[in-house]
Order: C-alpha cells, then sequence, then structure tokens
C-alpha cells in the first residue's frame, strides 16, 4: 500500500500548487485519467490532459462547492482554460 501512496504522490507533483493538485487527484480517482502504473507515461499522460482535467474538475465540482471555496476556483481559472 505504501508504494502505491508514493507513486500517486509523485503523480500530484506534476503541479505543484494544491487546487491542481487537487484536481489530478480527481481525474485518477474518477476514471477521467487511467493509470498504466508507468510513471514517465503517466506522467506524460496527466501532463498533456491537465488543461483538460481543470476544465473538466471545475464543471463537476464547481456546482457542489460553497461560496467559501471560491479561492480555490480562482487559481484554478489562473492555471488554466477555466469557464466562468
Amino acid at each position: 500500500m505504501g508504494m502505491m501512496k508514493n507513486y500517486l504522490l509523485r503523480l500530484l507533483n506534476v503541479s505543484d500548487d494544491g487546487p491542481t493538485q487537487d484536481a489530478i487527484e480527481w481525474a485518477i480517482t474518477s476514471g477521467l485519467v487511467p493509470l498504466t502504473y508507468r510513471l514517465e507515461n503517466d506522467t506524460r499522460a496527466v501532463t498533456a490532459a491537465l488543461p483538460m482535467i481543470i476544465e473538466t474538475y471545475q464543471a463537476v465540482v464547481r456546482p457542489k462547492l460553497s461560496s467559501t471555496d471560491e479561492p480555490v476556483l480562482e487559481e484554478l481559472r489562473r492555471k488554466g482554460p477555466l469557464a466562468a
């Protein structure tokens, strides 16, 4: 189990900011980005899909967030092509 957690943490480090890491984690756990468990391939896939991951994350999660989460959404908007 520890190796799996370490692997996922390495994938989350594609980005160094929390909101984008949340979007990556959501994409992995929701199956939006399937993993091959080859770090180089998965890192490349996450990096290439990052704009889509952020956009989809915001579209799916935003309706469920409260107004206190607005700073997180603003940070995501600055990081990628997000619809307001």
